[in-house]
């Protein structure tokens, strides 16, 4: 199947995920889309940059950065989502799991290749919210308590060491 994720807000109360997913392995054969709020935990609060990731457990993950309405400006709280897949592949949708408080910046969903089941779901940020050359890794276990107790959250920093920026570098057929 194919999977979309975007956002949209009225600009001054409210925000909503959408998601969209093939009838089946072929994108030509149509599509089911779904929307959901994001001001359970966020309420006058805006999702931007919005990713989606699927774990091998059957379960999709939404994350964005939550921003203040009606400016959508200042320092951003980054939201993540759990939700199990059969709810936009089978009908039941929508209910989920949702951590609102957690430290980083633009959290994203990683790809994990060969992942079997019980390996659940890593999340990842650059930085911790307070230190640099620092990613913030979250391990996301037992799934399956979505959306009632509550899946297994870990968190912990990976130290990248320095580096510097890359030098500027002129485009083909531009002046610097």
């Amino acid at each position: 199947r194919f999977w979309v994720v975007a956002a949209a807000s009225n600009g001054t109360t409210s925000s909503e995920i959408f998601v969209a997913v093939s009838n089946d392995s072929d994108a030509l054969h149509g599509w089911s889309t779904f929307w959901m709020p994001v001001q359970g935990n966020f309420p006058h609060a805006w999702c931007d940059y919005p990713q989606i990731g699927l774990s091998s457990g059957g379960y999709v993950y939404l994350t964005c950065n939550m921003f203040s309405l009606p400016s959508a400006g200042g320092t951003a709280t980054p939201m993540s989502r759990v939700m199990p897949e059969s709810e936009f592949t089978g009908g039941g949708c929508c209910s989920w799991w949702e951590w609102g408080s957690l430290s980083g910046w633009s959290i994203q969903p990683t790809v994990m290749r060969n992942s079997a089941t019980g390996n659940g779901e890593f999340l990842a940020s650059a930085g911790n919210g307070s230190a640099d050359h620092t990613i913030r890794q979250y391990r996301v276990t037992n799934e399956t308590a979505c959306c009632t107790s509550g899946p297994t959250l870990n968190e912990s920093d990976i130290g990248v060491g320095s580096y510097s920026p890359p030098p500027c570098a002129v485009l083909s057929g531009c002046t610097a």
